[in-house]
């Protein structure tokens, strides 16, 4: 798989943003950058000398006070994204600019539209969730390029994709085998928990095309936040107590569509993969998935055995809720208001007035707001 994304990177270098430009004689209207980074043009640049500390993570405010762009890194992390992603304020403005304007000529150019292009509409006005692309590839533009072109064909031919499913997020976060915590790992990643001891009951009761489905949603909505996009994900199992009924949902077709989902189309950092209180199946269980798996993907999975501290040499045990062996209880409500609330920023995506509604009458309000 990694071979094909390169050769994808390839084409799209050839006739996607370079030959577009060069095949159509109507351009777009250009996009000014100062339109969507005024700060960036009116704020003087950091003394190299400065020793005045950073505003904090939560600040709205970077150097000399001036306003955070909204797709710029929060200043806590402007070193590591230029140090790992490569990103600066020239990179990502260039970046943004060349890829709304593809994004709008190819929407236009759609007749008639189909849920692909609306995508791509929307995109061009979500510099947020657009940035996610160019962070994921490094800033190289082609490879960002084939990424959205890989993402609006697989909205193209899942109309569920833009349609989110407030019955469906309920059911699989309501299970308590999946979690999402407040807390990051100590390299600032976002990290998402599994449950082995409840994954096969809700995989009996909703189906792994649910928690494909609910996976989908919930990293979109996670990738409006810079910490997700810049830091990326790690994922967090506990399989005490997953019975062998696991394997045969291992072995189905939405196990192999999900992590082509997770690897391929979404613009996801996938940093790591930590798997504890491995049940005496498991070399079985690692054979089926690995199939599934990046070569990439593969080299940052840990299998740690049953010993409960092998985790701690990787993830502050403080910092995961007691279900995976943590000592933080459970916080259902943040991950759904976190997922929701992302959704409701997500342009292309439809979350109808009602269920926005049943999900507040159900405790489960965007946070920050309503």
């Amino acid at each position: 798989m990694p071979a094909r994304g390169r050769t994808d990177g390839k084409r799209a270098a050839s006739g996607g943003v370079v030959g577009a430009a060069r095949r159509c004689a109507r351009r777009p209207p250009p996009v000014d950058p100062a339109s969507l980074f005024p700060a960036l043009a009116d704020a003087p640049p950091p003394s190299p000398h400065s020793s005045a500390p950073p505003p904090p993570p939560s600040s709205p405010h970077g150097h000399h006070g001036a306003p955070v762009p909204p797709s710029a890194p929060p200043p806590h992390l402007v070193e590591r994204a230029e140090r790992e992603l490569r990103e600066t304020d020239v990179r990502r403005s260039a970046g943004l600019v060349d890829l709304i304007a593809r994004q709008r000529e190819l929407a236009a150019a759609a007749s008639p539209p189909t849920p692909g292009s609306r995508f791509r509409a929307a995109l061009a006005d979500d510099p947020v969730f657009l940035l996610s692309f160019l962070r994921v590839a490094k800033f190289r533009l082609p490879v960002a390029a084939a990424r959205i072109d890989r993402f609006a064909a697989f909205v193209d031919v899942e109309p569920w994709a833009s349609l989110p499913s407030v019955p469906q997020l309920l059911r699989v976060y309501g299970h308590g085998a999946l979690g999402l915590t407040a807390t990051r790992d100590r390299a600032g990643r976002t990290m998402v928990t599994v449950s082995g001891a409840k994954l096969v009951s809700l995989l009996d009761d909703a189906g792994m095309g649910a928690l494909k489905r609910v996976g989908f949603w919930a990293f979109c909505a996670l990738l409006r936040q810079p910490e997700v996009a810049i830091c990326g994900v790690v994922l967090v199992q506990n399989m005490a107590s997953a019975g062998m009924g696991l394997l045969r949902h291992l072995k189905g077709p939405e196990m192999s569509a999900w992590w082509n989902i997770a690897q391929h189309v979404l613009p996801l950092r996938l940093r790591g993969i930590y798997i504890t209180q491995q049940p005496p199946y498991m070399g079985i269980a690692w054979a089926v998935v690995r199939q599934f798996l990046s070569p990439k993907v593969r080299g940052r999975v840990q299998l740690l055995g049953k010993d409960p501290a092998a985790l701690a040499k990787f993830i502050d045990p403080a910092q995961l809720p007691v279900e995976v062996g943590g000592s933080l209880p459970r916080d259902e409500a943040y991950a759904m208001q976190v997922v929701v609330g992302g959704m409701q920023d997500t342009r292309w995506m439809k979350l109808s007035h009602d269920a926005v509604s049943a999900m507040k009458e159900a405790g489960f309000a965007k946070r920050g707001g309503t």
